[in-house]
């Protein structure tokens, strides 16, 4: 099971990654856009984007990743007691459950979403492990 150390652990692994404050909760950037961050239990202990209103889960510590639409969908399709669709306006990403992820399987995500949002001078870096 991950942890929020986990989380930053890996972001700020990755090549140019900074952490900002966003709101409440903390997260990390490449070139001034986020690509993972911590989050707070859904207000109210409901998620409301989640098949048949399941709740959060008191306790539960949430991340969210900027994953490729395609990728978001099907994980929140398959394994929706772990992943949900996070909903800003227009603005979608992956909701996942700390508690509930391997760090191999964050790592993964985190880096894929790091891929998706990085400048492209940075990509070779991180195929060379420059970091």
């Amino acid at each position: 099971m991950a942890t929020l150390e986990d989380l930053r652990a890996v972001a700020m692994g990755l090549p140019e990654a900074v952490e900002m404050p966003h709101w409440e909760v903390t997260s990390f950037r490449v070139g001034g856009k986020i690509f993972a961050q911590e989050t707070l239990p859904p207000k109210g202990a409901q998620i409301s984007d989640r098949p048949k209103g399941e709740v959060a889960v008191p306790g539960a510590t949430y991340a969210i990743v900027n994953v490729p639409e395609h990728r978001r969908e099907l994980l929140a399709e398959v394994r929706p007691e772990m992943f949900s669709v996070a909903v800003w306006g227009s603005w979608r990403g992956l909701r996942l459950r700390l508690d509930l992820i391997e760090v191999e399987e964050l790592a993964e995500l985190v880096r894929d979403a790091w891929v998706r949002l990085a400048p492209k001078r940075l990509h070779g870096m991180l195929d060379k492990g420059e970091m």
